[in-house]
């Protein structure tokens, strides 16, 4: 299961839970933000952790590039936390 951000995935973990489904064993999770709070969790969250920085950087190329009139292919700005 894919979620938004890293509460909802905390959130989603302990309903699977409740509901009698082990995580990960019958169910992954999987949320974006790398949050602190998620290392701590049990199992603790498997999550995206976005390079603020580099989406910035990549969002001002991709204005300037564009306005130039030369876009070049999509690039990747996460890694896996």
């Amino acid at each position: 299961m894919f979620c938004y951000n890293d509460l909802l995935a905390l959130g989603a973990m302990r309903a699977l839970t409740r509901a009698g489904l082990r995580v990960p064993g019958d169910v992954a999770v999987v949320g974006m933000d790398d949050i602190e709070e998620g290392r701590y969790s049990t199992p603790s969250l498997t999550s995206i952790a976005p390079d603020e920085k580099e989406i910035a950087r990549t969002a001002v190329d991709v204005l300037l590039e564009s306005i130039g009139g030369s876009p070049r292919p999509p690039r990747s700005w996460c890694r896996i936390a």
